[in-house]
């Protein structure tokens, strides 16, 4: 190695350990400067930085970061190993779907400080279980999947894949998505179109047993599609506008019930998490402002 370049990567090092120095970080100043001697050792007198590597190891700030690096590392083995399990057994069970909501966000909060250990680790962690979990999806039977991709979705909501995967394995299930009415032409449309993957549509034969095809109110639970209102412009308050139907594939419907026992027939949101239902309702009586809140373990009560 010519004077030249020696001294370039000399520099370096230097340069590198310097400003580790200068944050107070001495175990990356102790590891660069143990490269340095390693590496370049052979080429010209290291007997300074040598003496400097032997001070740090002596020094108890080192001792102390050294200690506290080396049990973020046991931590992390022990949580990675820990998650993995969960994620092995949980699959079977969807509800626990809200304890890894939750747990993910957590470690999601330590992510703030990019620069401080625990979020380096964190992030290690995310990208371990959002990886373990893919290859889960890929092993387990279609109907599994669906838990491990929604995990690798948490975690990483900009991950194109996984949605695409997802997709897929709602097809290979038998799941569509589907378009019932709308307005066409000005006027109030009839029409129903499914999906196997939300880019190509086609438009099915069968009719609903249900006419109202404006504000409809539709949402998954369980193996069902609920239809749980509708718009008819009808008076009386006991209309076919609350009539709750189900149905397993999207065309044949079943009446649950003929009053879904919203205050309002149609004024309210109803979401789909974790097996319930949960709806948001406004006061009917203007003059009060707030909602009202409801929950459904079944879609009909």
């Amino acid at each position: 190695m010519d004077s030249e370049n020696l001294d370039k990567i000399s520099s370096d090092f230097i340069n590198e350990a310097t400003a580790h120095e200068e944050k107070g970080n001495l175990v990356l100043v102790y590891n660069e400067y143990n490269r340095m001697v390693r590496n370049l050792s052979g080429y010209t007198n290291l007997d300074s930085i040598a003496r400097k590597v032997r001070s740090i190891e002596n020094n108890k700030s080192y001792i102390r970061q050294l200690k506290i690096i080396k049990h973020n590392i046991r931590l992390e083995q022990q949580l990675q190993k820990f998650y993995y399990k969960k994620l092995e057994k949980n699959f079977l069970n969807q509800k626990n779907f809200d304890w890894w909501s939750k747990e993910i966000n957590t470690i999601k909060l330590s992510l703030d400080d990019p620069t401080s250990e625990k979020a380096k680790m964190s992030k290690r962690l995310l990208a371990n279980v959002g990886g373990y979990a893919y290859d889960l999806a890929n092993t387990v039977e279609s109907k599994y999947a669906t838990f491990y991709y929604d995990i690798c979705i948490l975690i990483n909501p900009n991950y194109p894949q996984a949605y695409f995967k997802q997709i897929a394995n709602y097809s290979k299930n038998n799941d569509k998505l589907w378009i019932y009415g709308g307005i066409h032409d000005s006027g109030q449309s009839t029409r129903i179109f499914s999906s196997d993957d939300g880019i190509i549509w086609m438009e099915e034969t069968e009719t609903t047993p249900f006419i109202q095809y404006q504000s409809l109110k539709f949402t998954v639970l369980g193996d069902k599609i609920f239809r749980i209102a509708g718009y008819t412009s009808e008076i009386d308050d006991l209309s076919l506008e609350r009539n709750v139907y189900s149905s397993i594939n999207g065309l044949s419907w079943d009446l649950e019930t003929e009053n879904h026992g919203f205050e309002t027939k149609y004024s309210f949101q109803v979401q789909s998490l974790n097996g319930i239902l949960y709806s948001i309702e406004p006061y009917p009586d203007p003059d009060i402002d707030g909602i009202g809140t409801r929950t459904s373990m079944d879609g009909t009560n």
